[in-house]
């Protein structure tokens, strides 16, 4: 059973991974202050540099669109990674061993070890197919790249390979490296005949190295370059390759900065659209998208564009796909190729604005299925409307939110040239015949979850929680951003004078983050770098809207001054705080006392008074200091 990566470990990965070195893998950084690099937004499209980096701080932070933390958070955001898939991840770029699994675990280390030597495997399989293909050898697969319009640069970009026509020519350069028997049969690219011996699965055919996310080959798959059959060939399934669960170019594609990606059923098409300038594109290899392909493509984006063949069994699969996303909450739209069979058929003979001009045109699913349903309804050029409210009328009775349905029914009166009235009555009428269509999730569903929560109350008041107004908002107000940010910056000012935060004075949903705060700087361990770690173990709906708030205050350069002018802002900070917890403690004990529960009265009347005592009190302090000191008034927002 896998256990937690040590805090030493994490500690380790994080001081070998330099967040300058790291992002610049991803954006082209420039200075532009002596302090802060700055480059385009890896996350959002923009034409001026937004986005900044501090090398001193380990922190980067994008002034359009708020995004910002720590390497790791860096890698969870960049690459969709969870948090200890990020520390992985360093851990390998940087060098460092992650521990995964309890050291008596032997299966567990067996099978890893296994696992390891079939990606070097494969490494060392698509070196061979690569050299191949620049040899005289491949001199048939280079003209064919040449008349699909491969260029050696895409080639390259993919991996693409070649296999030569000899039975064992990749099974004596794999047994050349010192690869086990065992280790041959895992593989899956070896096939044994009658006399049990092996020999090459791939012989003569262009190669395609699969990739997963993480930019390891699992598996390959070789096209014929004439007519004979099986056209295609694909590596079997084995230790770490599932049929199903990879999408062929998304290791490229994880990257683009496209509103959308756009998925295609086979190598080619991808690999044409990305020559194009389409780096948005991925294929499923085949027309059947599943539920872990639509979920891959759900964790990068959430408007996924269908682009599949445009033939029967294309269209059949887009309608299947449609409904396989939008389980997966994701939002579909097909494109339309009006006068070719495929993407990479369009793409050779129209120009990229073409295309271009049908990503943007794309319907949704559900205009698409509307389409498709009046096109097969045709019949000798003309609408056969008795089919045609048929297929639209199982559509309507399929739409699950009644105002989604309420558009579409003038559309589909349109059609069938009736009035609006007429439909409702043949809906009416289907529901009492057919039984309603139901899909695993309704994405409709009204979403309970808020980002932010009411602040708890005293006990005689908690069974009121429901009754009261919801305090909307950020999750942290900017007064108390910014008092995180100096107590990160200065915790032994905190301690040396004596300052009392607590973490009931915050959004209960942030709690238990201020609480490791408090904590840290209790222990004297808390500084920019330990609080993006925090940040990065909070939940991921929390996590997300915090460093973004947090970050921005980070990437801004400390002001000069002294330790007791920090502390009375941060005492100053503190009062605001908690004037504003006992002004909400207040108003949900009043709006109790309004209810009439003559049983709590009497306690709820001593519980408002001793509130209002503590916050006029408070008050009265604020007061006083403002007389004293003159401050900016900027962060007092709630």
């Amino acid at each position: 059973m896998a256990k937690r990566i040590p805090d030493s470990v994490i500690e380790e990965i994080k001081a070998k991974s330099d967040i300058v070195d790291i992002v610049s893998s991803y954006v082209t950084l420039t200075r532009k202050s002596q302090q802060n690099l700055f480059g385009l937004c890896p996350f959002h499209q923009e034409k001026s540099p937004s986005f900044s980096v501090s090398p001193h701080k380990q922190i980067y932070y994008c002034f359009g669109c708020s995004k910002g933390g720590d390497v790791n958070h860096f890698i969870m955001d960049i690459e969709h990674f969870r948090y200890p898939e990020a520390i992985r991840f360093l851990g390998e770029r940087c060098g460092v061993e992650v521990p995964e699994a309890e050291d008596g675990d032997e299966r567990y280390q067996e099978d890893k070890r296994r696992r390891e030597r079939l990606y070097e495997l494969n490494t060392e399989a698509a070196r061979y197919f690569y050299q191949s293909l620049l040899e005289a050898a491949g001199q048939e697969a280079r003209a064919y790249m040449k008349r699909r319009g491969i260029s050696r640069q895409t080639a390259v970009s993919f991996g693409l390979g070649f296999a030569p026509e000899r039975w064992q020519g990749l099974l004596d350069h794999i047994r050349s490296k010192g690869y086990s028997e065992q280790e041959i049969g895992d593989s899956g690219l070896f096939k044994k005949n009658r006399k049990d011996a092996w020999y090459d699965l791939f012989r003569n055919r262009l190669i395609f190295p699969i990739i997963d996310v993480m930019g390891r080959i699992v598996a390959f798959g070789g096209r014929v370059m004439d007519d004979s059959v099986p056209k295609y060939l694909n590596s079997p399934e084995n230790l770490i390759y599932t049929k199903g669960q990879h999408l062929y170019g998304l290791n490229l594609a994880k990257k683009t900065r496209k509103d959308r990606l756009l998925i295609v059923e086979g190598y080619m098409d991808c690999i044409s659209l990305h020559q194009a300038g389409f780096d948005q594109s991925v294929a499923s290899l085949g027309t059947a998208l599943t539920q872990q392909q639509a979920a891959l493509l759900r964790k990068y984006n959430e408007e996924i564009v269908l682009g599949y063949d445009m033939d029967n069994a294309g269209r059949q699969a887009t309608l299947r796909n449609i409904d396989t996303l939008e389980e997966k909450g994701a939002k579909p739209f097909v494109l339309i190729l009006p006068d070719a069979k495929d993407p990479d058929d369009y793409i050779r003979k129209h120009t990229p604005d073409d295309f271009n001009a049908l990503l943007r045109e794309a319907p949704t699913g559900l205009d698409y299925k509307f389409i498709h349903a009046k096109q097969s309804a045709q019949h000798n050029d003309r609408l056969d409307k008795v089919k045609y409210q048929e297929l639209a009328t199982d559509l309507l009775l399929d739409i699950r939110n009644p105002v989604v349905q309420e558009l579409y029914i003038p559309k589909v009166a349109a059609e069938l040239g009736v009035p609006v009235e007429s439909v409702h009555m043949l809906l009416t009428q289907r529901e009492q015949e057919k039984a309603r269509n139901t899909r695993p999730k309704n994405p409709y569903r009204p979403n309970t979850s808020t980002s932010s929560q009411t602040t708890e109350q005293p006990a005689a008041v908690q069974d009121s929680a429901a009754k009261a107004p919801e305090i909307r908002g950020p999750l942290l107000s900017k007064v108390e951003a910014a008092f995180l940010i100096r107590l990160t910056r200065r915790p032994d000012v905190y301690l040396e004078h004596q300052l009392r935060c607590e973490a009931k004075w915050f959004k209960k949903s942030v709690r238990p983050f201020v609480e490791a705060i408090l904590a840290k700087a209790a222990g004297g361990e808390l500084n920019e770098r330990s609080l993006m770690s925090l940040v990065n173990e909070t939940d991921d709906l929390i996590r997300d809207e915090i460093s973004s708030q947090l970050g921005a205050l980070l990437m801004r350069e400390e002001n000069a001054e002294t330790q007791d002018q920090i502390a009375t802002i941060m005492r100053r900070q503190l009062l605001l705080i908690s004037i504003h917890y006992y002004s909400t403690m207040s108003k949900l004990i009043s709006d109790r006392l309004d209810s009439g529960a003559s049983e709590e009265q009497g306690d709820l009347r001593k519980q408002f008074i001793r509130v209002r005592q503590a916050m006029q009190d408070t008050q009265k302090e604020l007061q006083e200091m403002d007389r004293a000191y003159s401050f900016v008034h900027e962060e007092q927002d709630f």
